[in-house]
C-alpha cells in the first residue's frame, strides 16, 4: 500500500530571549498549512550570562517538544522578535537553537528581511500578514505582530525550500 508524498515541515523562528515567536507550517505541492505557532516569553531578564543562559534554555526546553511533535525538514531564523533586542541576547538564541537543531539533525537557514520580502513576493505596500494570508489561501488565528513575523518566516522558508533555494 503506497502512502503518498509526506508533507515537509518548517519551522520559522523570530529569535529573542524577552520573547521568541515561532511558527511551524506543513507543505505539501504548493499548499501551505499552518500546523502551530506560539511565543515564548521570557520574563525580566538580568544582565549575566548564567541568566541569558537559562533564559535560552528554558525556550530550548519548549522547543524541544515542537521539533518533537513536528520534526521540521530545515530551521529558519529571520528578524529578531523585538527590534530593541540585545545582540547578546540574539546571540544567545541563536547558539541555543543550533543546539536544538543540531540534536535533530536539522538544518538552518537564516532569512533577512529582503530575502522573505522576495520569497513572498511582497508586493510595494503590502504588509507580512497579508502576504502571509495571501500564501495561506486564508487568514490565519493572530494579528499579533510576532506571530505574524514568525508565520512569515516560516511561510518564507517552505517557499525557498520548494524553489530549491534552501
Amino acid at each position: 500500500m503506497h502512502a503518498g508524498p509526506r508533507p515537509t515541515i518548517v519551522l520559522g523562528i523570530a529569535p529573542g530571549l524577552k520573547s521568541l515567536a515561532y511558527s511551524v507550517m506543513s507543505t505539501l505541492g504548493t499548499s501551505l498549512t499552518q500546523i502551530d505557532h506560539d511565543i515564548l516569553l521570557g520574563g525580566h531578564l538580568k544582565k549575566s550570562l548564567a541568566d541569558l543562559a537559562k533564559k535560552a534554555y528554558a525556550h530550548a526546553l519548549i522547543l524541544d517538544v515542537v521539533f518533537e511533535r513536528n520534526p521540521p525538514a530545515v530551521l529558519t531564523i529571520g528578524p529578531a522578535c523585538n527590534s530593541g533586542e540585545p545582540p547578546e541576547h540574539l546571540w544567545a538564541v541563536r547558539t541555543m537553537l543550533a543546539a536544538v537543531a543540531g540534536n535533530f539533525g536539522v538544518r538552518i537557514a537564516e532569512l533577512s528581511e529582503e530575502q522573505m520580502g522576495e520569497a513572498l513576493g511582497l508586493g510595494p505596500k503590502e504588509t507580512l500578514g497579508r502576504a502571509v494570508n495571501r500564501s495561506l489561501g486564508g487568514p490565519t488565528d493572530s494579528s499579533d505582530r510576532r506571530l505574524v513575523l514568525a508565520d512569515a518566516i516560516a511561510v518564507a522558508g517552505s517557499k525557498l525550500l520548494q524553489r530549491g533555494a534552501l
